[in-house]
């Protein structure tokens, strides 16, 4: 096997196994990520010292 044949085996298979974890996981990294949950985030509403307006 030629060099992107690995590569894409390995890339797949991460694939795969990403998707596995976001669907049967008891995580979903989506929602976690969104808009809506980073202004709730104590963290970041310090860093930006509650300055946050609205969000769209």
């Amino acid at each position: 096997m030629n060099h992107r044949t690995i590569y894409a085996i390995i890339i797949a298979a991460f694939f795969i196994i990403a998707c596995a974890i976001h669907f049967f996981g008891p995580y979903n990294i989506f929602s976690a990520i969104s808009a809506g949950n980073l202004a709730g985030n104590d963290e970041i509403k310090e860093q930006l010292d509650g300055e946050i307006q609205a969000i769209k």
